[in-house]
């Protein structure tokens, strides 16, 4: 059997978050058991899904995924220290897995603003840029530290700058 890729079980998160959001007992556990079978049958692994309001965590075998979006985001437990954190920013979505980090923010400051501040501060806690792309819509900026890798794409909404980190773990 394949593995299921993570961006997918975080569509599936994130669409399960709005529709749980609720609050209703019943809809949570129906979400649950419709992603229970959903991985089980893709993967042939045993997994356990649990929904609460704005949070989402998936015990398998071999790991654990979890989602949390809302006014209960945080950043995950061992989210790596030297990546820079916007300061004043809002944590908007994090997710978690055997693989890494996604972790959304939000801030009021323009996007050239943001990418420059990610640029000296991720170098300066030893981070080595691989590339800086800018479309004029979007700003992406890819790192690599040891055997990890970091990226950080900035864009703006309106008048919200969102920022997205992605983090991979370090190789076992």
């Amino acid at each position: 059997m394949r593995e299921t890729p993570a961006w997918i079980i975080g569509v599936l998160a994130v669409c399960c978050l709005a529709a749980a959001g609720c609050g209703r007992k019943s809809r949570e556990r129906a979400a649950e058991e419709l992603i229970e079978k959903a991985i089980e049958k893709d993967t042939g692994k045993n997994v356990k899904v649990d929904i609460r309001e704005d949070r989402m965590a998936i015990q398998a075998e071999d790991g654990e995924f979890s989602v949390t979006s809302g006014k209960s985001a945080k950043l995950p437990k061992g989210f790596p220290a030297d990546v820079h954190i916007y300061k004043g920013a809002t944590v908007a979505m994090a997710m978690s897995s055997a693989d890494g980090f996604q972790v959304s923010l939000q801030t009021s400051d323009k996007p050239d603003k943001v990418a420059e501040v990610y640029k000296a501060r991720m170098t300066a806690d030893g981070w080595a840029q691989e590339m800086a792309m800018d479309t004029g819509g979007q700003i992406l900026l890819t790192y690599n530290k040891e055997n990890r890798s970091a990226g950080v794409m900035i864009g703006s909404d309106d008048d919200r700058t969102q920022i997205t980190l992605t983090v991979a773990r370090a190789s076992k």
